[in-house]
Protein backbone atom coordinates (compact mmCIF):
# COMPACT_ATOMS: atom_id res chain seq x y z
CA UNK A 1 0.00 0.00 0.00
CA UNK A 2 0.95 3.37 -0.18
CA UNK A 3 0.48 6.26 1.99
CA UNK A 4 -2.23 8.73 0.41
CA UNK A 5 -2.45 10.97 4.07
CA UNK A 6 -1.63 11.02 7.54
CA UNK A 7 -4.01 8.71 8.16
CA UNK A 8 -5.38 6.90 4.82
CA UNK A 9 -3.34 4.01 3.04
CA UNK A 10 -3.81 3.50 -0.76
CA UNK A 11 -3.86 0.03 -1.94
CA UNK A 12 -5.67 -2.89 -4.12
CA UNK A 13 -9.38 -4.49 -2.52
CA UNK A 14 -7.60 -7.59 -3.93
CA UNK A 15 -5.09 -7.72 -0.94
CA UNK A 16 -8.33 -7.56 1.75
CA UNK A 17 -10.92 -9.63 -0.49
CA UNK A 18 -10.03 -12.72 2.29
CA UNK A 19 -9.81 -10.94 5.26
CA UNK A 20 -12.32 -11.31 8.08
CA UNK A 21 -12.91 -8.72 10.61
CA UNK A 22 -11.16 -10.92 13.03
CA UNK A 23 -8.17 -11.31 10.89
CA UNK A 24 -8.33 -7.42 10.00
CA UNK A 25 -8.08 -6.80 13.81
CA UNK A 26 -4.36 -8.56 14.13
CA UNK A 27 -3.01 -6.98 10.84
CA UNK A 28 0.07 -4.12 11.59
CA UNK A 29 0.85 -1.56 8.88
CA UNK A 30 4.51 -0.72 8.78
CA UNK A 31 5.24 2.76 7.92
CA UNK A 32 8.69 4.16 6.73
CA UNK A 33 10.45 0.66 7.11
CA UNK A 34 13.33 1.13 4.14
CA UNK A 35 16.59 -1.25 4.70
CA UNK A 36 19.30 0.45 2.74
CA UNK A 37 21.52 -1.46 0.45
CA UNK A 38 23.80 1.05 0.75
CA UNK A 39 26.47 0.40 3.78
CA UNK A 40 28.06 4.21 3.78
CA UNK A 41 23.91 5.54 3.94
CA UNK A 42 22.48 3.83 5.49
CA UNK A 43 18.71 5.00 5.56
CA UNK A 44 17.45 6.30 8.66
CA UNK A 45 15.54 4.04 11.42
CA UNK A 46 11.85 6.20 10.91
CA UNK A 47 9.42 3.09 11.16
CA UNK A 48 6.21 3.45 12.61
CA UNK A 49 3.80 0.74 13.26
CA UNK A 50 -0.28 1.64 13.09
CA UNK A 51 -3.26 -0.90 13.48
CA UNK A 52 -6.25 -0.36 10.98
CA UNK A 53 -9.13 1.51 11.86
CA UNK A 54 -11.25 1.40 8.89
CA UNK A 55 -11.40 -0.43 5.37
CA UNK A 56 -13.11 0.55 2.05
CA UNK A 57 -13.34 -1.45 -0.70
CA UNK A 58 -15.08 -0.02 -3.82
CA UNK A 59 -18.63 -1.03 -3.92
CA UNK A 60 -18.04 -2.27 -7.65
CA UNK A 61 -15.00 -4.19 -7.04
CA UNK A 62 -14.83 -7.94 -8.85
CA UNK A 63 -12.72 -10.45 -7.70
CA UNK A 64 -13.16 -12.51 -10.84
CA UNK A 65 -12.12 -9.82 -12.98
CA UNK A 66 -10.30 -7.62 -11.09
CA UNK A 67 -12.66 -4.58 -12.23
CA UNK A 68 -12.59 -1.64 -10.14
CA UNK A 69 -9.54 -3.45 -8.01
CA UNK A 70 -9.04 0.04 -5.54
CA UNK A 71 -9.29 0.04 -1.41
CA UNK A 72 -8.40 2.38 1.14
CA UNK A 73 -7.14 1.55 4.89
CA UNK A 74 -7.42 4.17 7.88
CA UNK A 75 -4.97 4.32 10.75
CA UNK A 76 -6.00 3.99 14.22
CA UNK A 77 -4.05 6.90 14.39
CA UNK A 78 -2.15 9.33 12.45
CA UNK A 79 1.79 9.18 11.14
CA UNK A 80 3.85 11.41 12.47
CA UNK A 81 4.98 12.52 9.29
CA UNK A 82 8.54 14.00 8.12
CA UNK A 83 11.26 14.51 5.81
CA UNK A 84 11.59 10.76 5.00
CA UNK A 85 7.92 9.84 5.32
CA UNK A 86 5.00 11.72 3.44
CA UNK A 87 2.33 11.20 1.55
CA UNK A 88 2.67 10.17 -2.19
CA UNK A 89 0.74 12.81 -4.86
CA UNK A 90 -2.02 11.68 -6.65
CA UNK A 91 -3.07 12.74 -10.31
CA UNK A 92 -6.03 14.50 -11.16
CA UNK A 93 -8.98 12.97 -12.04
CA UNK A 94 -8.15 11.63 -16.21
CA UNK A 95 -10.50 10.14 -18.28
CA UNK A 96 -7.77 9.14 -21.00
CA UNK A 97 -6.32 5.27 -20.51
CA UNK A 98 -3.53 6.47 -22.40
CA UNK A 99 -2.48 9.85 -20.46
CA UNK A 100 0.90 8.00 -19.33
CA UNK A 101 1.90 6.24 -22.47
CA UNK A 102 5.09 5.44 -23.19
CA UNK A 103 6.70 6.73 -20.05
CA UNK A 104 9.15 5.69 -17.61
CA UNK A 105 7.97 4.73 -14.52
CA UNK A 106 8.93 2.93 -11.16
CA UNK A 107 7.74 -0.44 -9.61
CA UNK A 108 8.17 -0.41 -5.66
CA UNK A 109 7.55 -3.56 -3.47
CA UNK A 110 8.42 -6.08 -1.15
CA UNK A 111 7.14 -9.24 -3.29
CA UNK A 112 9.97 -12.16 -4.13
CA UNK A 113 9.09 -15.48 -6.57
CA UNK A 114 6.76 -17.82 -5.28
CA UNK A 115 8.31 -20.73 -4.55
CA UNK A 116 5.59 -22.80 -2.59
CA UNK A 117 2.39 -21.67 -4.51
CA UNK A 118 0.37 -23.30 -1.70
CA UNK A 119 2.15 -20.61 1.30
CA UNK A 120 1.93 -17.04 1.34
CA UNK A 121 4.75 -14.76 -0.26
CA UNK A 122 7.53 -14.38 1.38
CA UNK A 123 8.44 -10.90 1.82
CA UNK A 124 11.70 -9.45 0.58
CA UNK A 125 14.31 -8.31 3.24
CA UNK A 126 14.98 -5.15 1.47
CA UNK A 127 12.45 -2.37 -0.47
CA UNK A 128 13.00 -3.27 -4.25
CA UNK A 129 12.56 -1.33 -7.09
CA UNK A 130 12.79 -1.24 -10.95
CA UNK A 131 11.98 0.96 -13.80
CA UNK A 132 9.22 0.43 -16.50
CA UNK A 133 7.15 1.09 -19.44
CA UNK A 134 3.24 2.63 -19.38
CA UNK A 135 1.93 0.80 -22.28
CA UNK A 136 -0.93 2.19 -24.27
CA UNK A 137 -4.46 0.94 -23.34
CA UNK A 138 -4.88 -1.03 -26.67
CA UNK A 139 -1.62 -2.86 -25.84
CA UNK A 140 -3.28 -3.72 -22.42
CA UNK A 141 -6.24 -5.57 -24.09
CA UNK A 142 -3.94 -7.74 -26.29
CA UNK A 143 -2.08 -9.57 -23.45
CA UNK A 144 -2.36 -12.78 -23.67
CA UNK A 145 -1.88 -12.68 -19.53
CA UNK A 146 -4.26 -10.12 -18.49
CA UNK A 147 -5.52 -8.73 -22.14
CA UNK A 148 -9.22 -9.87 -21.24
CA UNK A 149 -9.83 -7.80 -17.89
CA UNK A 150 -8.13 -4.57 -19.47
CA UNK A 151 -10.50 -1.17 -19.41
CA UNK A 152 -10.03 2.13 -19.73
CA UNK A 153 -9.99 2.02 -15.99
CA UNK A 154 -6.29 -0.04 -16.12
CA UNK A 155 -2.68 0.68 -16.96
CA UNK A 156 -0.87 -1.72 -17.76
CA UNK A 157 3.37 -1.86 -17.49
CA UNK A 158 6.19 -3.28 -19.22
CA UNK A 159 9.89 -4.13 -18.58
CA UNK A 160 11.64 -0.94 -19.52
CA UNK A 161 15.11 -0.71 -21.68
CA UNK A 162 17.03 -2.03 -18.83
CA UNK A 163 19.59 -4.48 -18.46
CA UNK A 164 17.90 -5.89 -15.59
CA UNK A 165 14.29 -7.18 -16.47
CA UNK A 166 12.10 -5.79 -14.22
CA UNK A 167 8.15 -7.09 -13.37
CA UNK A 168 5.84 -6.88 -10.79
CA UNK A 169 5.71 -10.28 -8.26
CA UNK A 170 2.61 -11.59 -6.64
CA UNK A 171 3.60 -10.33 -3.27
CA UNK A 172 3.91 -6.89 -5.03
CA UNK A 173 0.73 -6.60 -5.22
CA UNK A 174 -1.33 -3.52 -3.69
CA UNK A 175 2.05 -1.18 -4.31
CA UNK A 176 2.41 1.89 -6.48
CA UNK A 177 3.45 2.50 -9.93
CA UNK A 178 5.01 6.01 -9.98
CA UNK A 179 6.08 8.75 -12.44
CA UNK A 180 7.95 11.71 -11.03
CA UNK A 181 6.52 14.46 -12.11
CA UNK A 182 8.86 17.73 -11.46
CA UNK A 183 11.87 17.53 -9.58
CA UNK A 184 11.45 15.73 -6.40
CA UNK A 185 7.85 14.74 -6.57
CA UNK A 186 6.97 11.38 -6.63
CA UNK A 187 3.34 10.55 -8.42
CA UNK A 188 0.86 7.71 -8.16
CA UNK A 189 -0.78 6.99 -11.17
CA UNK A 190 -1.55 3.17 -10.41
CA UNK A 191 -1.87 0.04 -8.29
CA UNK A 192 -0.33 -3.02 -9.00
CA UNK A 193 -3.82 -5.51 -9.07
CA UNK A 194 -3.02 -8.82 -11.13
CA UNK A 195 0.33 -10.77 -12.16
CA UNK A 196 -0.17 -13.74 -14.00
CA UNK A 197 3.17 -15.13 -12.92
CA UNK A 198 4.53 -16.37 -9.68
CA UNK A 199 7.83 -16.31 -11.27
CA UNK A 200 8.11 -12.37 -11.43
CA UNK A 201 8.64 -12.38 -15.64
CA UNK A 202 5.80 -11.47 -17.10
CA UNK A 203 3.62 -7.92 -17.79
CA UNK A 204 1.31 -6.43 -15.29
CA UNK A 205 -2.21 -5.01 -14.92
CA UNK A 206 -2.80 -1.92 -12.66
CA UNK A 207 -5.96 -0.10 -11.71
CA UNK A 208 -5.51 3.45 -13.06
CA UNK A 209 -5.51 6.20 -9.99
CA UNK A 210 -6.77 9.16 -12.33
CA UNK A 211 -9.82 7.13 -13.05
CA UNK A 212 -10.92 6.77 -9.49
CA UNK A 213 -9.95 10.21 -8.21
CA UNK A 214 -13.35 11.38 -7.37
CA UNK A 215 -13.94 8.08 -5.60
CA UNK A 216 -10.93 8.15 -3.63
CA UNK A 217 -11.51 11.96 -2.71
CA UNK A 218 -14.64 10.52 -0.87
CA UNK A 219 -13.20 8.89 1.56
CA UNK A 220 -9.56 10.47 1.28
CA UNK A 221 -11.60 12.70 4.49
CA UNK A 222 -13.61 10.44 5.84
Amino acid sequence: GTLISDSKVLLAASCLENLSLNKLAQVTVLIGLSPSTDAANPAPNVQMTRRINKMVLHNQYNAFTYANDIAILTLDAPVALTKFIVPVCLPPANADPDQHVDQSAVIVGWGTAVTDPAAPPTPSTALNQGTVSVSSNADCKLDTGFGKYATTSNICIASGASPIANFICPGDVGGPVLVLTSPGVWTQIGINSYTSSTDCTTNSLQTRVSAFRPWIDTYLAN
